[in-house]
């Protein structure tokens, strides 16, 4: 899915710029030095015309490359390679123009895993930021479920005004207050 999608983002891109080539000529390439896509003009003979991430002049001839040579022959070529310039793994896309000369276009190729590791510090981040939200509203939440239970006066139990859900708790622990008064006053009596 992630290397069609790049070929097909290269493909739009390429038709695009063949485009505004056509219409401005090879020096509306120039305002394009610095964008992340890599953008090379080939003449029919493999020689780099311009590079928008290097100098052209000290390229070495393109006409061997694999995509250079299916779009002079069919009109479109696609590659997938590790680049030698850049050492990174590449998706090339080129394009034959009217006359002769071939537009290519060059994106790193991201793979999931690539995609996960230059994810995982956004999604670390967000994992550590869920923590500490689910820690701080589970003290909050347990604090005030808690809280009625710390308010009860242990010597003079009254359900009033407990809720609901502690009401057969206040009255157990009632029961058992008159059951211990009772054994100790008992017990006084006895001794």
């Amino acid at each position: 899915y992630f290397s069609e999608k790049s070929r097909q983002d290269l493909e739009d891109q390429a038709a695009s710029l063949a485009a505004a080539m056509e219409e401005c000529g090879g020096d509306f390439l120039s305002k394009l030095r610095g964008v992340d896509t890599r953008i090379t003009w080939i003449a029919g003979d493999g020689t780099v015309l311009f590079d928008n991430h290097g100098d052209a002049a000290s390229m070495e001839n393109h006409a061997g490359r694999e995509e250079v040579q299916a779009a002079l022959e069919t009109g479109s070529g696609v590659s997938v390679r590790y680049s030698a310039t850049t050492r990174e793994k590449v998706t090339n896309y080129a394009l034959r123009l009217k006359d002769g000369t071939v537009l290519r276009l060059s994106a790193l190729f991201y793979s999931p895993v690539t995609l996960v590791i230059t994810l995982f510090t956004p999604l670390l981040a967000v994992l550590v930021l869920a923590i500490l939200l689910s820690l701080l509203l589970a003290a909050r939440v347990s604090r005030r479920i808690t809280e009625p239970l710390a308010e009860i006066d242990l010597q003079n139990i009254d359900d009033r005004g407990v809720y609901e859900e502690l009401r057969p708790l206040v009255r157990r622990i009632a029961q058992q207050n008159r059951q211990i008064y009772d054994q100790m006053a008992q017990l006084r009596t006895e001794h």
